[in-house]
């Protein structure tokens, strides 16, 4: 998989102090997958760094089968695990 940078994401990493590999880490292997609720094409991503104690929000879109593109990365302090239906 290749992973993309907007100009956008690089800036909010380096404003964030995140770790492209940390980054790249939740999208190989997020804790869950959301539809964007702005823009169809767009895809949030959420996963925890091991360094961050919350939620961060990963926004992409998946350009084909092996490159995503990442749009923005954020803390999320609203963010909340969905009910998968385990309870």
């Amino acid at each position: 998989m290749s992973v993309l940078w907007t100009h956008h994401a690089v800036l909010a990493l380096e404003k964030r102090n995140l770790a492209a590999d940390d980054i790249v880490a939740i999208l190989l292997l997020p804790d869950w997958i959301v539809p964007d609720t702005k823009d169809a094409t767009l895809s949030r991503a959420f996963g925890r760094t091991p360094f961050a104690d919350q939620w961060i929000r990963v926004v992409f879109r998946k350009i084909n089968k092996d490159d995503i593109l990442v749009i923005t990365v954020h803390p999320d302090r609203d963010a909340k695990l969905p009910n998968l239906g385990n309870d």
